[in-house]
């Protein structure tokens, strides 16, 4: 049954919580002062009292409101009490502040608020655990929430145990949020029985899927155990320090497919952002006939220092049946050192990619502006036609036109080819 709302032309004004009840001030330990607000509005006549202010006032049974002089056994029958009232009335309540004898905390909310002064005051009696009811504010000064949208308060929208429970179990069926909660929703007799939303379904499914616990590495060593167990031709490591992963390589089927066929030439590439465990992707890439870019390893790494990247080096290595002939990576001094050791016969190789996106950080302004320099720079740098010895005669010719001999960054670049 929907629950009207009355305006009560009383014209007094808003109650002041600093104001002082009749009590004494000596007998109050610790004070609760609540202030409840609505969320949604009804569309209601509107009158004015004397004062010039707008009072509504919900009309509910005596018995429901709160009583002064009340004592409740403890403070959160106290404030079940409030709740069970304002969701009657019609708005939705929240703790605002809290007074202790002499001191005053800030209230700390993101909540709207309209200024209403409606409110409920509980004190906790001395000497013993029980609160009484020495104040209570029942007028609004904006409209209530109608019975048929209480179910879009927070506290309606909050998911119970049982919602929860079948998104995940959804979830596992490979269903999604929406397709849960229409299921969900039909099991329960239609929309009028079910309180959270989509969004609060579809929320809930992301929150699942970013959960990160203390089993995540153990999932995945499972999983991938699991994987090997049933594909002879799946191949993966990995390396802990202590309880902690520090490394894991894996190859599948195809990738061992690739690299037995375009395997001459592999980049090591460990530049993508870390992931939420702090863990660098490390793709293992060939170059296939069509020249696509084709996978041969993947791994995961937690530190990049030489004893991980020699240890992925020699994962590789027992996955696959020979070394690369040659080795693409970017500038990581421990990189190099892990590939000399581990691949001392293979050819390491910068990666002209990772060279040329550090070129807007090494020039001037002015010469990144210089058509002519950039259109000559990037024709010669990119150009894998002419010989090598034609490429060193005409670098040197670049330098002296605009006077870049002395730039430290292209000195060592230049001196870097092999």
């Amino acid at each position: 049954m929907e629950i009207p709302n009355v305006m009560k032309n009383n014209g007094k004004n808003p109650i002041d919580s600093s104001m002082p009840i009749n009590s004494n001030e000596d007998t109050v330990d610790v004070m609760e002062v609540v202030t409840w607000e609505t969320i949604d509005q009804a569309d209601e006549g509107l009158s004015i009292s004397p004062g010039g202010n707008n009072w509504y006032t919900p009309v509910v049974e005596e018995v429901e409101k709160p009583i002064i002089g009340s004592v409740y056994p403890s403070l959160d029958v106290a404030e079940s009490v409030y709740q069970k009232y304002a969701e009657t009335a019609g708005f939705e309540s929240f703790n605002s502040m809290v007074h202790c004898k002499h001191q005053r905390e800030v209230r700390n909310s993101n909540i709207k608020r309209t200024g209403c002064t409606t409110c409920v005051k509980f004190r906790l009696m001395k000497g013993t655990r029980t609160y009484e009811c020495y104040g209570f504010e029942e007028d609004h000064n904006h409209l209530l929430l109608r019975h048929d949208d209480i179910d879009l308060t927070r506290k309606g929208r909050q998911m119970k145990f049982s919602d929860q429970h079948f998104v995940h179990d959804a979830g596992i069926s490979n269903m999604g949020a929406t397709r849960a909660h229409k299921l969900h929703t039909s099991l329960r007799g239609g929309y009028e029985y079910g309180d959270p939303t989509v969004a609060d379904y579809q929320n809930y499914k992301r929150g699942c899927d970013n959960f990160v616990g203390r089993g995540d590495a153990k999932v995945l060593v499972d999983l991938m155990t699991t994987k090997r167990d049933a594909d002879n031709n799946f191949f993966f490591e990995y390396n802990c320090v202590g309880s902690e992963l520090h490394t894991i390589f894996w190859v599948d089927e195809v990738a061992r497919f690739n690299y037995s066929e375009f395997g001459d030439v592999i980049s090591f590439d460990v530049t993508f952002q870390t992931n939420r465990h702090f863990m660098v992707f490390v793709p293992f890439t060939a170059v296939d006939n069509h020249n696509c870019n084709v996978v041969v390893g993947s791994a995961l790494i937690g530190h990049e220092h030489v004893p991980n990247y020699k240890w992925l080096l020699q994962a590789f290595q027992k996955a696959h049946s020979k070394p690369p002939m040659m080795i693409l990576t970017d500038q990581r001094p421990a990189m190099k050192q892990a590939i000399a050791s581990v691949f001392p016969d293979s050819r390491h190789m910068l990666c002209i990619w990772h060279i040329m996106n550090k070129v807007p950080n090494k020039f001037s302004y002015d010469l990144l502006n210089n058509t002519t320099f950039k259109k000559q720079f990037f024709k010669l740098v990119w150009n894998i036609h002419i010989s090598t010895d034609e490429f060193e005669s005409r670098w040197m010719v670049l330098m002296e036109e605009f006077s870049l001999q002395d730039h430290q960054w292209l000195k060592d670049m230049f001196a870097l080819r092999s």
